[in-house]
C-alpha cells in the first residue's frame, strides 16, 4: 500500500474550518483556478501545522503542481 497516496486522499478529503471556503474539502476548492490559487497562498501564509502539512502534500502532488503552473 502507498503510504503517499493515502496521505494525498487524506488531503482532498480535509474541510477548511474558516473564510471564504469554510465548510468544503480542499478538493472541492481547487476544482477552480481561483480556488487552486487561494490553497497555493494559504499555504504560503502558514507557518506550521496540520493545515500546513496538509496543503504541502495536496499542492506537492504532480498533477496538482501541473495545474498550478497553467494557472500562474
Amino acid at each position: 500500500m502507498d503510504v503517499k497516496h493515502i496521505k494525498f486522499q487524506t488531503a482532498q478529503r480535509f474541510k477548511i474550518k474558516s473564510g471564504k471556503y469554510k465548510g468544503q474539502t480542499i478538493d472541492k476548492i481547487a476544482e477552480t483556478d481561483e480556488g487552486l490559487k487561494y490553497l497555493d497562498n494559504l499555504a504560503g501564509f502558514i507557518e506550521d501545522g496540520a493545515l500546513k502539512r496538509i496543503l504541502e502534500i495536496y499542492l506537492g502532488d504532480k498533477a496538482i503542481q501541473e495545474e498550478l503552473r497553467k494557472i500562474k
